[in-house]
């Protein structure tokens, strides 16, 4: 049988997997997640803490192991030491168990009444890869909503953001407090352009809500005005920084300049200095 885990879409933008990412890269991300389908493999989803087994079944060095497992508050280790798990992962197979023991008593039931009627038929639970009814979607949904909301406690859900126009002013206060998408946008920026710092951020989109109003708008979307701040915010730093470049090439065409006249001051003033001292010696001066 084919278990599952629920992974959210934007899992890599969790500021831990971010951190997992900056160091590792994309084999960082492949072995956390791999990672998880071994708690998912254990019993009560707990791992033992031997590194080199682990290196061995994932194929990688047990230095990055061990780093994943204890460096980024990803998981969380027993009393004794001796097993690792993960609080998140566990949080999230809360619907999986309750479908499970649903569906182990729905069967036993229907095994008890088939047996009180004496019916011969059986019947085996539904597998777990079909589709859930209505009310385990429900309990998946509202799961997620909960580990959203703890992950991202300043950030909008996706489920209640509201996608129609606001005033400027509300627009701004809403997508300033999306600390999930200001972390994702400052990380790629400074990716492609390491003179940005995110401590600028809110200078730059105070500026951008500026242009707006100057440009005649009273109202915008949060999703629109998210995705229009990126692609604004990419060209002003690349003209900020064509601005700089060519900055710098002026003064250095100029100081390349200043030293050419420098240098020919100082030739000039040394051969008339050694003429003289020539004339000198020959008694002509």
């Amino acid at each position: 049988m084919n278990n599952y885990f629920s992974h959210d879409n934007n899992a890599r933008n969790d500021d831990k997997i971010i951190a997992v990412r900056m160091k590792y890269g994309a084999e960082g991300y492949g072995i956390y997640f791999m990672i998880l389908e071994r708690l998912m493999e254990s019993t009560d989803y707990m791992s033992i803490k031997d590194y080199n087994i682990i290196a061995f079944d994932l194929r990688v060095d047990a230095s990055k192991i061990k780093s994943i497992i204890e460096d980024f508050g990803l998981f969380v280790f027993t009393e004794d030491g001796k097993y690792f798990y993960s609080e998140s992962f566990n949080r999230r197979m809360i619907p999986l168990n309750n479908m499970r023991e649903q569906r182990r008593l729905a069967g036993k039931k229907s095994a008890e009444k088939r047996a009180k009627n004496g019916s011969n038929l059986t019947t085996v639970e539904r597998p777990l890869h079909e589709n859930p009814t209505k009310k385990e979607k429900k309990e998946i949904k509202e799961n997620k909503k909960e580990i959203y909301k703890e992950k991202n406690p300043l950030s909008i859900s996706p489920d209640i953001l509201n996608l129609s126009e606001k005033s400027l002013e509300e627009c701004f206060n809403e997508i300033k407090a999306n600390q999930s998408w200001r972390e994702t946008l400052c990380m790629n920026t400074r990716i492609r352009d390491r003179t940005f710092m995110p401590a600028d951020f809110d200078q730059y989109l105070k500026q951008f809500f500026r242009k707006l109003a100057n440009e005649g708008e009273t109202k915008k979307s949060p999703k629109d005005a998210m995705s229009h701040f990126a692609r604004w915010l990419s060209i002003e730093i690349k003209n900020k920084s064509n601005e700089k470049a060519a900055i710098k090439n002026q003064r250095d065409s100029e100081q390349r300049k200043n030293d050419s006249i420098t240098a020919i001051s100082t030739t000039v003033m040394e051969a008339a200095e050694k003429r003289r001292a020539e004339l000198e010696a020959e008694g002509i001066i």
